[in-house]
């Protein structure tokens, strides 16, 4: 062996700014073998997309919050406080106003199909028409449901996400 250093000249220097975002290129994917490894993948896609609506809930309850902070923070503060309250409750009312004035979803605006769905339950997902697909043609939003065997419980958890 020689006593010379290692040169540097082949290195190639690492710059952290490509390394932002990094975890995200790589998919994670149930690997090969039996139908146990394909469910696990699916109840933990189920798990994290439970978890990402929760959290975007959350977070527009945050941002709501925080709005109606800002504007009570600018209704007009006087000595007598009857009068705040009164403010308070004048704008409180006309926000429950405009929010019951909300149009609720109307069924004959959804198209509602019924397939056969795969995976965990049985001979009876396989064989029965109990995966729920619900298209709502204004928006064109389309939620799908199989989490149970059952064909009606589907339909209602999939109207509910919508």
């Amino acid at each position: 062996m020689s006593g010379k250093k290692p040169s540097s000249k082949g290195k190639r220097k690492v710059n952290p700014d490509d390394f932002i975002n990094y975890e995200e290129q790589f998919v994670e994917k149930g690997g090969g073998g039996g139908k146990t490894t394909g469910r696990k993948g699916k109840k933990t896609i189920r798990a994290l997309k439970k978890q990402q609506r929760n959290q975007s809930i959350e977070q527009r309850m945050k941002d709501v919050e925080d709005s109606l902070k800002q504007v009570l923070s600018k209704l007009p503060i006087t000595d007598n406080q009857d009068i705040h309250e009164k403010n308070i409750i004048r704008y409180c009312a006309w926000i429950e106003d405009n929010i019951s004035d909300l149009a609720a979803l109307d069924p004959s605006d959804c198209v509602i199909t019924f397939t056969k769905s795969g995976g965990p339950g049985g001979q009876n997902v396989n064989k029965r028409e109990t995966k729920v697909m619900i298209v709502h043609k204004p928006t064109n939003i389309r939620v799908e449901s199989d989490q149970t065997r059952s064909q009606l419980q589907n339909k209602n958890l999939a109207l509910e996400i919508l």
